[in-house]
C-alpha cells in the first residue's frame, strides 16, 4: 500500500524494487 511504502525505510524500498 502507498501509505507503507511511505512510511518504509529506504532499506523497505529497495527490498520492493528488487520484488518488482
Amino acid at each position: 500500500a502507498p501509505g507503507l511504502i511511505a512510511e518504509a525505510s529506504p532499506e523497505a524500498l529497495v527490498l520492493a524494487n528488487a520484488l518488482l
